[in-house]
């Protein structure tokens, strides 16, 4: 689900997910859906204002677990 939702954040498809990044997303959610729902959300605000980052790391989730907070 979190591949398939990082793929749509870039227009094309073109979004990349880091396998650390995925884990680190799972382990802030827990695996609660309305959390990491939300998380995907700034993380794709995150990559709309940063036309020119194209792979989701660590660093973007982090960033996304900021804003939230």
């Amino acid at each position: 689900m979190i591949q398939e939702e990082i793929y749509t954040l870039k227009s094309g498809g073109e979004g990349k997910i880091e396998k650390n990044a995925i884990a680190l997303i799972i382990r802030l959610t827990g695996g609660k859906f309305r959390q990491m729902e939300s998380l995907l959300e700034e993380i794709y605000r995150i990559m709309q204002i940063n036309e020119d980052v194209d792979v989701v790391s660590k660093e973007v989730v982090e960033a996304a677990r900021e804003q939230l907070a």
